[in-house]
């Protein structure tokens, strides 16, 4: 991916294997000099269940308002 961007959001589910699991590949990604934007979906605890919820304006919005994730 490093190839083809830079510009990598990671979103994951909620819980903490999810929030573990971020960590883990943010790591990764700051390892080849990526970092990574952090996308939530809180108060969902996923992604499908955000979509279904909130809708693909308030994605975007958050796509938009990503932060960098950062130890």
């Amino acid at each position: 991916l490093s190839n083809m961007t830079k510009n990598v959001f990671l979103g994951l589910d909620s819980d903490n294997a999810g929030k573990k699991a971020m960590q883990r590949i943010n790591a990764d990604f700051m390892r080849i000099g990526v970092l990574p934007k952090l996308l939530t979906f809180e108060p969902a605890k996923d992604p499908d269940e955000f979509l279904l919820s909130e809708g693909r304006i308030a994605l975007m919005e958050r796509l938009e308002k990503a932060p960098l994730v950062v130890d």
